[in-house]
């Protein structure tokens, strides 16, 4: 597994989504956000030549090029235009795509490691069940009309002891409650 498709994976389990053009191949977006380092970081490791640009005077924005690979993943992720998730893309997260995810999507909410996973409503069973299963307990937690996954204190630590190591540097101030 490279560390290009845990960036791409955790980046589109968190924020970023892929576009799909009638006639045209897809590409990846990674959405607005006032934070140009990080993503820049997996800007870099997605395609090293293209850098995020300024959308209004304080917000930047990426997007990749077009292209035939966008497509076999916008297969893997979506389903009748709706994001969803599968096992055995959560059976290929490793340290780098857990970083990612939680530094898209994730905060701490008293004390517990919590990934907002709204774009998966349906999923939120799978993602559960998987944490679980890898010894990272966890629970749906709903919130109005959809829910989130807030992890026990001791599913909080195992996933924090687990990404600690790929978290870059100057995004350390995210991973402390």
């Amino acid at each position: 597994m490279t560390e290009q498709r845990q960036i791409i994976i955790g980046t589109l389990l968190g924020k970023s989504f892929i576009v799909k053009l009638k006639g045209r191949n897809c590409f990846l977006t990674i959405p607005e956000s006032l934070d140009i380092n990080w993503i820049n970081y997996k800007a870099i490791i997605i395609d090293p030549e293209k850098k995020a640009f300024i959308k209004d005077n304080k917000r930047f924005l990426w997007r990749s090029k077009c292209g035939e690979y966008w497509n076999q993943i916008y297969d893997e992720f979506y389903n009748k235009g709706q994001k969803t998730i599968k096992m055995s893309i959560l059976d290929e997260l490793r340290d780098i795509g857990l970083a990612t995810w939680f530094l898209d999507k994730g905060r701490f909410i008293k004390n517990r490691l919590c990934l907002g996973t709204t774009a998966f409503r349906e999923g939120n069973k799978t993602i559960a069940q998987y944490f679980n299963e890898v010894g990272m307990p966890c629970e749906i937690w709903p919130q109005r009309d959809t829910a989130k996954i807030l992890f026990s204190d001791f599913g909080t630590k195992v996933f924090v002891d687990t990404i600690i190591r790929a978290v870059p540097q100057f995004m350390y101030y995210r991973i402390s409650p």
